[in-house]
């Protein structure tokens, strides 16, 4: 019946018959003298069209409207127990290959016959690395590299494609906004529009076909003080068509108030001197503080193992990162819950029916009462959670690892802005303060590589760039009866996932969309978090350039 199905599913894709030819093949006929054979086979293509537009100052940069299709291909050896995957060696068995395009089924699957051959040999030298280096590790590790997958046959019908005319308009447009900004020492509009199918296969039975389509809208924009403080900062806009996106009016004002907020923060004052006490995430601020902060804690794929000290294999770093929090911790106060839905919402950008690995979505609480019940998984398992629920997302060290899709924070009881105001002054007292702070906005930690600073950095290259709480665009200090002092220079200190269980207060619920791969979506209300360091931030960055900007001559 399942061959059936599969059959069915993929009787009019070559695309998916190529795949699971090759795959078959492999766990059937592929062996190496004195070598296991795989014991399963996955591949994921990619079959899109992408248009993309960059402008500047209204002009175009660069413009591409092109198909393309691409697989990852992962052969596993060894066995469910323990295979190659996971550990931070050299060879993991996860190769990319580039496929043709058209329908010609022999051409397909030359492609993925190299991909897959390639695959088996990565793999067989990855397991024998990781093997060599953990049997110096005390103890074993019992939990398995991988869990099967269920069956699963669909294929959706692929969306209609955008085109770069289309997108052209919107960026030049919004881009030729910085040319009534000369203090805007840099700007660039992106539009890009990524439509097709990915397609997901293995030799468990899985076979999909799922539609994608996405229209990303982006503005960014560095300014420079007179001290060399730098500042980059961004607007996007994110939707499932062109339909979908905010009236060009409506882009533009946002674009005009990045850009007019960004020039006053060239003459805000630096923060005189450490604060420490209440602080209140808002606005933008609230769902990038969950996003950094909580997410990272309710994913349960396992940390690659890594090799004991003293092993010849070289590792990125020495720390391991922390893992998620345990089932039946606090991870928020009494009341609140995380709820991830990738299928709740089909509008939202962030949706899907399957994961990366071809499992169906499912709706996960993650937080019930303030205390973990569940975990983000893949079909890597993990101690204290051995299956999937469908949030395989973002590619690594040969597994995919599980993320957020679309994820719901709601607090026990959301207060007016009046009764937050209320209880930050009240949490303030505490620390003999007569004000409190407030965050509006949080950078997001990759807009560091455009802050006018080394686009490669250590943290970056030892894949660190999380290990830091984003930083504040700028602070307010607020007093009792509404006035306030705007500073810059600041960054955040004993912000972490303990600091989550400390709320003296809610209020409403905000929507941020995260468009890295994979693109998620967060809502989660302002919070008002017990206690927070914020520390002065001196600049570290070159002054102005001599010249000034030509833009001023308009």
């Amino acid at each position: 019946m399942i061959g059936w199905l599969l059959g069915a599913a993929w009787a009019t894709e070559p695309v998916l018959d190529a795949m699971q030819s090759e795959l078959g093949r492999a766990v059937e006929d592929l062996s190496l003298e004195g070598a296991d054979p795989p014991y399963t086979a996955f591949a994921r293509v990619m079959d899109r069209w992408t248009a993309s537009v960059e402008c500047s100052l209204g002009a175009v940069l660069s413009r591409s409207d092109q198909p393309s299709r691409s697989a990852r291909v992962l052969l596993r050896v060894g066995s469910a127990e323990v295979d190659q995957t996971n550990f931070e060696g050299w060879k993991d068995g996860a190769v990319s290959q580039s496929l043709v395009l058209g329908e010609d089924p022999l051409a397909l699957r030359h492609d993925l016959w190299l991909a897959v051959d390639e695959s088996y040999k990565e793999a067989l030298e990855g397991l024998a690395e990781k093997q060599a280096a953990l049997q110096r590790r005390a103890g074993a590790d019992d939990v398995p590299s991988y869990v099967p997958a269920t069956p699963q046959a669909w294929v959706g019908e692929r969306p209609q494609t955008v085109h770069a005319d289309v997108l052209e308009p919107i960026a030049r447009e919004l881009s030729a906004v910085f040319l009534d900004h000369p203090g805007v020492e840099f700007s660039r509009v992106t539009a890009s529009a990524n439509q097709g199918l990915r397609y997901v296969a293995d030799t468990d039975g899985v076979a999909i076909g799922e539609p994608f389509s996405t229209v990303i809208v982006r503005a960014i924009a560095r300014v420079r003080a007179d001290d060399g403080g730098t500042m980059a900062d961004t607007v996007a806009f994110v939707a499932r068509s062109p339909a979908g996106l905010p009236s060009t009016e409506a882009m533009r004002a946002a674009v005009e108030a990045l850009a007019t907020d960004l020039e006053a923060w060239r003459t805000l004052p630096e923060l005189p001197e450490e604060y420490v006490g209440p602080v209140l995430f808002r606005g933008q601020a609230a769902p990038v503080l969950f996003h950094e902060v909580l997410v990272p804690a309710l994913v349960g794929t396992p940390s690659p193992q890594r090799p004991p000290k003293g092993s010849r294999v070289f590792t990125m770093g020495d720390e391991e990162p922390p893992g998620p929090l345990s089932p039946r911790r606090r991870a928020l106060p009494s009341g609140w819950t995380v709820v991830d839905d990738p299928t709740a919402d089909p509008s939202s950008p962030a949706a899907y029916r399957f994961d990366s690995e071809g499992e169906p979505g499912q709706r996960v609480s993650l937080v019930v009462d303030g205390v973990v019940r569940e975990h983000l998984m893949s079909r890597t398992p993990s101690r204290s959670f051995p299956a999937t629920n469908g949030h395989a997302r973002a590619f690594d060290d040969g597994i995919y690892r599980a993320g957020a899709a679309d994820l719901e924070v709601l607090p026990a009881r959301s207060l007016s802005d009046k009764k937050l105001h209320k209880a930050a002054l009240k949490a303030a007292a505490s620390y003999g303060l007569d004000h409190y702070a407030v965050v509006d906005r949080l950078r997001e930690p990759w807009l560091a590589d455009w802050d006018g600073g080394a686009m490669f950095t250590a943290a970056a290259f030892f894949g660190l760039e999380g290990a830091e709480p984003p930083t504040p665009v700028s602070v307010r200090l607020v007093a009792a009866d509404g006035s306030e002092r705007v500073y810059r220079g600041a960054s955040l200190g004993g912000l972490d996932r303990r600091s989550l269980k400390e709320v003296e207060g809610a209020g409403a619920i905000r929507t941020a969309i995260f468009t890295s791969d994979p693109l998620q979506r967060v809502r989660a209300p302002d919070t008002l978090l017990a206690e927070i360091v914020v520390a002065v931030d001196p600049p570290d960055a070159e002054p102005p350039l001599p010249v000034p900007s030509p833009l001023v001559e308009r």
